[in-house]
């Protein structure tokens, strides 16, 4: 493997050095046309020069024998434009504005005359798109200034772009806080992210580093859809931001953004208004260093925020409930309208005191609440959401002379929010502490090597550190009297438990996440004849040092299994349904990736573009800097194959070493080196006119998986040692008192390792597939006078070898009518007495399909995770925009989506549990995690005019207005049975939303009559449970949950101080119609609570859980300069 990968990195500096370049945008744009006299006849040799206004930058070059020109790679801004030819008048047109990735066409009429004449146009380019093949928004200066942001996080204008849904799962919050981002139906991970031209995505989660705050920040497009060539990495789409560069004059300003409990409402599940107290303040200044030539810019802001917002409904054991009456608890009124009779050890719903848990005893009357709202021992909290960061850029823009120029960049960040127990409730404890730290630098070249050809160069560097860890004590199952627990030594103490519908203490475990990003690109773009001609290579390196204890705490679920629908119950008689946990673990995950392309606009014919590319980007995967990963086949452990690196191993477990194991070294795979990606689209202008367009692309595209989409691999034997015992005989006083030889943590790895009973495995199969993505598009634009632009954009996609997840030794329900089955390998399976099943939770081990087959080694095994990618996705999606650009003081954007997006499941990381078998693929294919079937969105922003009345222009003049309406249909829900029915050992946790055991539904409508966040959603009498040992009729993700609307406004007074100065008094509020809209504002992050309960076995099941904000207030006071 590293002989074709030296080979490949060979390839691209050769390129690199002679023509190529990198296929990503650098974050600029360009002006191109066909220069012709009056006659219509082309003139070749006409001089055409693009000055940017507030720098004095000018780019030059010759039309070609074609009449053609191209000025690619400008920078963003406003632009003069100038032909020149003897014989002619020269042409000038003012008024251009240039924004990021544009490709405007500026055809132009040269009269006869003398070259001192001129012809003066006062205009903006064109609004319609006739070279790009992709469907894309720009997010203008205007728009990251003005609108009203909440928390001033301009990747929520993302989702103004049209087709894009946020609030996608995230499986860790070891990343900066953001916003797992669907666009155009793609993956939740699938974004690329760039900045300045460099690579802006953290490669551990796929997400975006922070993007500058607004004031130092120019403007930013979201693209996607069967873009050109240039693209690849990621599938979905392309995020590509700009910050503010110097200018010829000192520009800046400083402000402070306030938020105050004051000014807010209360949150709908709130008793009282949250104690929010947020300030937000800096400033950013640019200018000259060298007029004409050298500029600055650099800013800072610092948020200082002090909350006690997302607002949680949990229960817990009440008093009455601790003297041994449960009568009230099970009573229809705390469930839903039925009444739950609770099985032994309770009768009659009453229980002797002293069956209780002495763990479950010391945690509730030590650690819990003890006061509650109501008999259903129901209690409201905050959680503390502190947080102080600091944000830093500077820019410096070079023009060495008009054939070259150069650019660096370096942004910073710290990051630190406490862990966020309120101080009164140990239940608001979720997340620990974390520190986080980024760097960002790029360096650009862009050189003209010919009037016909321009290069650009990027080089970045990307660093993250982020550290998890708890400051203080709180307790461990140790502090609650769990016998035989390992615990390292030097943590601080807290839980991981979940009891399914009453409350969650899962706090995340301590932890180290650096990764460092390496990335150099080439790109090359020259004009012969009608073809615009791009080469590009790009070469990125990545590397993440992780350590994780992720269960090494111990975690405890208790579903409700035991006593027949209450958690509780199973709580207060230590009846978990499983105990996991496992050893400090750590990757060393290194990747490279590469990327060479070619690309050709075409411009058939006045009217007609044709553009083709194709792109080759081999898959190298990652490969860790420390140890190699265990592989498993079926065949190996059927043939009885064993290490001989660990001698230890079970069969079917083999190593890279291993007679029969493939020889990948360290790698998690061999590479796939045929990945190529043909793209195709054609642009046609009926009149000619520019001014409509009628677009058509296709293009395959190849994804790249993020580090921790598999980072199960580290808790895999030996490294992890995750071992999960299903109901276990010792209950939740000694999980460990029926694991033969006690418990077996810690252990140090070794060639002679022993290797745990019952240990958890995830692993890549040597079949495995990457994803990619066939996209295609059909979309109609139309310019409507000088401003306006309406469009019409139909977009497919289809994604094959989508990412997932499998279970390959799922426990095997066994029924012959009695309680006890006698298995052909000796082994006896016991259920209740006087019942008619066999299997049962508590043999689950004994069922799997190992250990029926060969117990002596099965036993060694509980789930063995394999990574499937036999997975699919498909989307379909119709998009109506309107825009129009800011003229008179007014700008409006605004789209509607209708869209409908279905695939066979995905998962942020792949850990723990398969979630399905192979053969429920087909059953499993539902509406994706993030399909929302309506999604408008509105955005404006008004200046009023400058008065001559005196009286008017005191008055009137000076103010502006900006507004954001979005709407969305509701999110899709999974019914889950809350406890494993099916008996295959295939359910990760109540809460999975993938969950493969769903129930039937037994009446037409699963909604209530009057179905509303207050009365509920859900009616529990349209479910039941399936029979033992079966799946349930309903598909995945088919429930539609309540929908949002929002309408954010901002007012801005302006003071002329002087006349480049001025002072701006910002009043903000954040859905201003304080509607009720279900689901937290921090839905998909970790430590958000769950916005509906859709555990069937849950007492809460169908009730709205969480609420959105409530309508928030922000003052601003800014100064101008």
């Amino acid at each position: 493997m590293m002989k074709h990968l030296s080979w490949s990195i060979a390839l691209v500096a050769l390129l690199a050095c002679g023509f190529v370049s990198s296929a990503w945008a650098q974050a600029t744009a360009q002006v191109s046309g066909t220069v012709k006299d009056q006659s219509g006849a082309v003139l070749p040799g006409v001089e055409v020069t693009a000055t940017q206004t507030a720098t004095g930058v000018k780019r030059t070059v010759l039309t070609n024998e074609t009449g053609s020109y191209v000025l690619s790679n400008l920078p963003l801004g406003p632009y003069r434009l100038e032909a020149a030819l003897p014989g002619f008048r020269t042409f000038v047109q003012t008024g251009i504005v240039l924004q990021v990735e544009s490709n405007p066409v500026v055809n132009i009429n040269l009269e006869i005359g003398q070259v001192s004449e001129q012809v003066e146009v006062q205009a903006d380019a064109a609004l319609v798109e006739t070279r790009s093949t992709g469907v894309g928004q720009v997010i203008d200066n205007v728009r990251v200034l003005e609108l009203p942001l909440n928390g001033r996080q301009v990747t929520d204008l993302i989702i103004l772009s049209g087709a894009a849904v946020g609030g996608g799962d995230q499986g860790t919050a070891r990343t900066w806080p953001t916003d797992f981002i669907s666009v155009g139906g793609g993956l939740n991970d699938g974004l690329t992210y760039l900045l300045d031209g460099g690579t802006h995505n953290d490669p551990f989660s796929n997400a975006n580093l922070p993007l500058p705050f607004p004031d130092a920040l120019q403007e930013f497009k979201v693209e996607t859809s069967a873009m050109p060539a240039q693209y690849g990495q990621h599938s979905s789409g392309a995020v590509n931001s700009v910050t503010k560069s110097g200018t010829n004059a000192i520009h800046g300003d400083l402000f402070e953004f306030v938020r105050n409990k004051i000014f807010n409402a209360r949150n709908a599940f709130a008793t009282e208004r949250d104690g929010l107290k947020r300030n937000q303040f800096g400033g950013v200044i640019g200018g000259p260093i060298i007029k004409n030539k050298l500029f600055f810019f650099g800013g800072h802001q610092t948020t200082i925020q002090r909350s006690e917002a997302n607002i949680v409904v949990s229960y817990v054991p009440t008093p009455r409930m601790l003297a041994g009456d449960w009568t009230a608890v099970t009573a229809p009124a705390c469930n839903n309208g039925q009444q739950i009779n609770l099985a032994s050890p309770f009768f009659n719903n009453r229980i002797d005191p002293g069956s209780f848990s002495k763990a479950a005893l010391t945690l509730v009357t030590k650690y819990l609440p003890h006061e509650t709202l109501d008999e259903c021992g129901k209690t409201v909290y905050g959680r503390r959401q502190n947080s102080d960061e600091q944000m830093t850029v500077g820019k410096i823009d070079y023009q060495i002379n008009e054939t070259h120029s150069l650019l660096g960049r370096y942004e910073r960040g710290t990051l630190f929010t406490p862990n966020n127990y309120n101080g009164q409730n140990i239940l608001s404890l979720s997340i620990p502490d974390y520190t986080r730290r980024f760097h960002s630098f790029v360096l650009g070249d862009t050189y003209s090597l010919s009037p016909q050809t321009v290069s650009a160069f990027r080089g970045t560097v990307l660093r993250t550190l982020n550290d998890k860890s708890l400051i203080q004590d709180f307790y461990n199952y140790s502090d609650l009297g769990v016998k035989n627990l390992y615990y390292p030594a030097g943590w601080k103490h807290f839980v991981r438990l979940n009891v399914s519908g009453a409350f969650t203490q899962d706090v995340s475990a301590p932890g180290v996440t650096n990764s460092m990003v390496e990335q150099f690109t080439e790109d090359l773009t020259t004009l012969h004849g009608a073809h615009q001609i791009g080469f590009g290579a790009n070469y990125i390196h990545s590397n993440m040092n992780y350590t994780s204890g992720t269960w090494t705490a111990g975690r405890f679920q208790f579903t409700g299994n035991g006593t027949d629908r209450l958690s509780l119950g199973d709580l207060m008689v230590g009846r978990p349904n499983e105990w996991r946990q496992d050893q400090i673990a750590a990757q060393y995950l290194r990747q490279n990736y590469i990327g060479l392309y070619l690309q050709d606009t075409w411009k058939a014919s006045p009217k007609f573009t044709i553009n083709g590319g194709l792109r080759w980007e081999p898959y190298f995967w990652p490969y860790d800097h420390r140890a190699a990963s265990a592989q498993y086949n079926k065949t190996w452990f059927d043939q009885g194959l064993r290490s001989t690196v660990y001698t230890n191993a079970p069969a079917g477990i083999l190593f890279p070493g291993d007679p029969g194991a493939k020889n990948i070294g360290t790698s998690e795979h061999e590479p796939a080196w045929l990945h190529f990606a043909p793209r195709a689209g054609v642009a046609w202008d009926p009149k000619g006119d520019g001014m409509t367009v009628v677009r058509a692309a296709y293009g395959i595209f190849n994804d790249y998986p993020h580090f921790q989409g598999i980072g199960g691999i580290r808790n895999t034997p030996p490294r992890g040692g995750l071992i999960q015992l299903t109901n276990p005989s010792g209950g939740f006083d000694d999980p460990w008192q029926s694991y033969p030889g006690g418990n077996p943590l810690p252990f140090a790895i070794s060639k002679d390792v022993a290797f745990p009973l019952g240990g958890t495995y995830t692993v890549i199969p040597q079949d495995a597939k990457t994803s990619y993505v066939n996209q295609w598009n059909f979309s109609v634009q139309k310019q409507i006078g000088m401003d306006w632009l309406v469009a019409g954009n139909y977009i497919g996609s289809s994604v094959i070898h989508q990412m997932y997840e499998h279970e390959a030794n799922p426990a095997v329900y066994i029924f012959n009518g009695t309680n006890t089955c006698r298995l052909a390998n000796g082994v006896t399976l016991t259920g209740p007495a006087g019942g008619n099943q066999c299997s049962t939770n508590s043999n689950t081990q004994q069922r799997r399909v190992l250990s029926l087959q060969n117990p002596a080694q099965g036993q060694y095994f509980s789930n063995i995770v394999e990574v499937d990618t036999g997975g699919t996705r498909n989307f379909n999606g119709l998009i109506l925009s309107v825009q129009r650009r800011r003229a008179r003081g007014i700008t409006i954007q605004g789209n509607y989506t209708y869209s409908h997006c279905i695939d066979t499941g995905y998962t942020d990381i792949i850990q723990t549990n398969g979630v399905m078998v192979p053969e429920r693929r087909g059953a499993n294919r539902g509406n994706c995690e993030l399909d929302r079937r309506h999604n408008f969105n509105m955005s404006t922003v008004y200046e009023t005019p400058q008065f001559a009345n005196p009286f008017m222009r005191v008055l009137v003049t000076g103010w502006r207005v900006s507004g954001i309406v979005r709407a969305l249909s509701g999110p899709m829900f999974s019914i889950n049975t809350g406890i494993d029915r099916a008996l295959t050992g295939t359910t990760f946790n109540p809460t999975n939303p993938q969950s493969d055991q769903r129930p039937n539904q037994v009446l037409p409508s699963p909604y209530m009559p009057d179905k509303s966040i207050a009365n509920g959603w859900l009616n529990l009498a349209a479910f039941v449970q399936p029979a033992l040992g079966t799946y349930g009729t309903m598909g995945r993700s088919n429930i539609v949950g309540p929908g949002s609307i929002r309408i954010d406004m901002g007012l801005v007074r302006i003071f002329r101080v002087r006349e480049r100065q001025s002072l701006e008094f910002r009043a903000e509020a954040y859905n201003v119609a304080n509607h009720v809209n279900a689901c937290s504002s921090l839905s998909g992050q970790q430590g958000a609570p769950a916005c509906m309960d859709t555990n069937l076995s849950d007492a809460t099941f169908g009730r709205i859980l969480a609420a959105a904000d409530p309508r928030i207030m922000q003052m601003a006071l800014k100064f101008v300069f």
